[in-house]
């Protein structure tokens, strides 16, 4: 199917324009187990023709939250795009079981058939309600429903979007990000980049960004080889001042950039187009200061290398890892694909064709801000009783917020503290908490807020700065001059 014919597809089968959200964060998903016995491993199957509704599916159709008519539009976009494809790009036919949830409501619209009650067949889809803790147990996006894997999307992010391609391209990271483990041999384990709050690497990285773009939009021969030289040359630096730095760049730069790159390539396809949403990308995430600067530049700069590798015709897909003993260095692959030998040293490159002046000035604006932020933390939980909240599988967090690091505060195994701060909304199995201008402590298995000033009323908590409304058979026990929220 030609992109031209894609487009048809999408405005017969949509009613309503809508588009993307924004950069996310990364973490590896486990090597997958076998399926429970029984069941089948679907997304090499193709998709089953659903069961006509029973009497009772057809209420749950009428109060359903997510419009049914779009929903089976991406799907069937997103299978056009799988069956044009056809396996080539990454040697296996990526079509896979996959679900938009809305989480305020439970409701859940699937492309392929659900071994439970509710859920219903229509029209060659599945609708019906995922289990109340399902977010909860979830890795990522990655769901476990009756021994199979799904890949998801939250209702709400194509909601707040603003182009069909851009939701088909987050939809197929999904499904990517599902097939890594199999794909790139994915193990466990966070990224955290500990270096990004320091000013090299924050103009370092961005001024590889600037290189390899140029590299990518220079035609090709000499000039190509030129930018992809000063780049492959600003990143060694970076890493040779930052020992350690090279290993979760790595695995930023690989596992999140395969991802997006996935999306633009089976979405977009050509060349030019995905260069003018990476433009996009970089201005709306990477340039002018910008707190998850690590999560963003790795996964910009991923792309980036896979198209320069695809520009220079390498077989760069064959061997490549993610996870476990290391995952694979795409600027050592393009470097000896390109045929490059000796780099030029650091000091010799022209770094204002890069914009080394202007970004550091932005940056050190930035460091200034982040260095009150991370003391206004410090000063938030130095020394105070807190409110204790468990953690249970996914962390929701959603709103305006920035997490920063607090070295000051170690949450153990030697990581410095990451603190949300802003006015955001947090919520769980428990309840949820409102910040207006707060601070939330992001731990391995509890996240903490302060406890000073805080008051109870039923099942209502006040706090400086923030309100905890807790769901039922949910109280508050104080612990050791702590407290904590316990439940059933």
């Amino acid at each position: 199917m030609k992109r031209a014919a894609l487009a048809v597809l999408l405005v017969v089968a949509l009613i309503v324009v809508v588009g993307c959200g924004g950069s996310e964060g990364y973490e590896e998903m486990p090597t997958p187990r076998l399926l429970v016995e029984g069941a089948e491993d679907d997304y090499r199957l193709e998709p089953e023709v659903a069961e006509p509704l029973g009497h009772d599916g057809l209420p749950f159709l009428s109060e359903l939250s997510i419009p049914i008519d779009r929903a089976m539009g991406y799907f069937a976009a997103m299978e056009a795009i799988f069956d044009e494809d056809g396996g080539a790009l990454w040697g296996a036919h990526l079509g896979v079981p996959f679900m938009f949830i809305d989480f305020d409501t439970n409701h859940a619209v699937a492309n392929r058939p659900i071994r439970s009650d509710d859920f219903f067949g229509h029209d060659g889809v599945y609708i019906g309600r995922v289990a109340d803790d399902l977010r909860f147990r979830m890795f990522g996006s990655v769901a476990t429903i009756d021994g199979r894997r799904w890949a998801t999307m939250r209702w709400d992010q194509a909601e707040a979007a603003e182009s069909e391609e851009e939701i088909l391209q987050r939809m197929i990271g999904e499904v990517f990000y599902m097939r890594q483990p199999e794909l790139l041999g994915a193990e466990g384990g966070p990224m955290q980049n500990p270096y990004m709050n320091e000013l090299f690497a924050r103009v370092s990285v961005q001024m590889e960004i600037n290189a390899l773009m140029e590299a990518l939009e220079s035609g090709g021969g000499d000039a190509m080889l030129d930018a992809i030289r000063d780049a492959l040359s600003i990143r060694e630096e970076r890493r040779n001042r930052m020992p350690g730095s090279a290993r979760v760049e790595n695995l930023g730069e690989v596992g999140i950039g395969t991802r997006r790159y996935t999306g633009l390539a089976l979405v977009l396809g050509e060349k030019d187009l995905m260069i003018e949403r990476l433009e996009w990308f970089i201005e709306a995430n990477v340039s002018g200061g910008r707190t998850n600067l690590d999560l963003a530049s790795a996964q910009i700069i991923g792309v980036l290398y896979a198209l320069l590798l695809d520009e220079v015709g390498a077989d760069w897909k064959e061997g490549l890892r993610l996870g476990g003993g290391g995952s694979t260095d795409l600027g050592a692959v393009l470097k000896t694909a390109a045929g490059i030998v000796v780099l030029p040293s650091f000091g010799s490159i022209d770094l204002e064709r890069y914009r080394y002046t202007r970004i550091t000035e932005i940056e050190n604006v930035w460091l200034e801000n982040n260095a009150r932020i991370v003391q206004e933390a410090y000063e938030t939980f130095s020394g105070v009783p807190v409110l204790m909240v468990r953690v249970a599988g996914n962390r929701n967090i959603s709103g305006d917020f920035e997490v920063v690091s607090v070295p000051e505060l170690q949450r153990g195994r030697g990581w410095e503290a990451a603190v949300a701060y802003g006015s955001f909304e947090y919520y769980g199995s428990f309840g949820r908490i409102v910040f207006n201008h707060g601070h939330l402590w992001l731990g391995f298995a509890d996240d903490r807020i302060s406890a000073v000033n805080m008051e109870t009323f039923g099942n209502v908590i006040v706090g400086d700065n923030w309100v905890m409304e807790l769901n039922e058979g949910y109280v508050i026990e104080e612990r050791e001059g702590n407290f904590r929220v316990v439940g059933p």
